[in-house]
């Protein structure tokens, strides 16, 4: 019975990254891989609660509870003064009080979870910490994407790629990572529809809401209405969005509403062609915008 253990082996049984039965278990490339990811199994496993209603009291375990609800306000301030776009967070002065006044959150937190709960029954509140598990996890998910853009711009940057080229798809690419390991993982876990879904309304969120928010307060802070010039970059764009969501709608449609290969060889074309047209644009952009300018003489193109 893990509740009968001593507090220190109920922790280790749930935060070590690997338990001693795998490791012995394990290939050497298994091993290379648990090694390579335990800093990462690690971070995850004592700052993010987990509540699972498949396994005894919901997956409870005092110990961790404890150090989770200790670790989480520090956690939080870490990384809201990673990503803040204030100076004043840069200050040492101020991450210094913030850091003091997370460690004193954080030590409330956890005397509150160690008087208020025992090691046989998890607490009444237990089932709500899946909603903190959430926001720690999406705290983490933004640091870990956010360092795999600033990683692509620095290989960009170092390699002296064409910044629309690198945008269109390295960065693309990094930036569409979570939601294809997310969505792939959806999709193994028995949910395709909502798979397919989220394939859908992810994209569409970050553009209405991407482009509905940056105009308003492109409109307030800058200019109204903001001037946003046509380019040969963004008509390239929009043409190919156009074009896959029609195409895309036409072969589901014809393939009964299925996702079979054809569709898939379809999309992975259109993607294709996409990166192709890009590399052209970035490489000829100058003859491509000479050949526009003359042939729609009149018209006044911003390239």
């Amino acid at each position: 019975d893990e509740s009968a253990a001593p507090a220190h082996a109920q922790l280790a049984e749930r935060a070590l990254p690997v338990s001693a039965e795998r490791w012995a278990a394990a290939s050497w490339p298994e091993r290379v891989l648990d090694v390579v990811k335990a800093p990462a199994v690690l971070m995850q496993n004592v700052t993010v609660p987990v509540v699972d209603r498949d396994v005894p009291n919901n997956n409870w375990n005092r110990p961790l509870a404890i150090l989770q609800a200790f670790l989480w306000p520090a956690v939080t301030w870490a990384l809201t003064v990673r990503a803040g776009p204030s100076e004043a967070l840069e200050r040492p002065a101020v991450q210094a009080v913030g850091f003091a006044c997370a460690a004193g959150l954080g030590a409330a937190l956890a005397l509150t979870v160690y008087l208020t709960s025992n090691s046989t029954l998890p607490p009444a509140y237990y089932p709500y910490l899946c909603f903190l598990g959430f926001v720690v996890s999406m705290q983490w998910i933004y640091a870990v994407a956010d360092e795999i853009v600033s990683l692509i711009l620095a290989i960009g940057i170092t390699c002296h790629f064409d910044k629309v080229l690198l945008g269109a798809t390295l960065l693309a690419v990094g930036i569409g990572l979570q939601d294809l390991v997310t969505n792939l993982g959806i999709t193994r876990a028995g949910h395709p529809n909502m798979a397919a879904a989220a394939c859908i309304g992810s994209p569409l969120l970050n553009l209405l809401l991407g482009l509905g928010t940056a105009s308003i307060v492109g409109n307030v802070a800058v200019a109204s209405p903001y001037p946003f010039y046509r380019s040969l970059h963004i008509s390239l764009y929009l043409a190919f969005l156009v074009a896959s969501v029609l195409v895309g709608a036409s072969v589901m449609a014809a393939a009964g509403f299925r996702a079979t290969r054809p569709y898939a060889a379809v999309l992975l074309s259109l993607y294709a062609a996409f990166v192709l047209a890009v590399v052209l644009l970035a490489n000829f952009a100058d003859q491509i915008s000479a050949t526009a300018r003359h042939a729609l003489a009149g018209r006044h193109w911003m390239v």
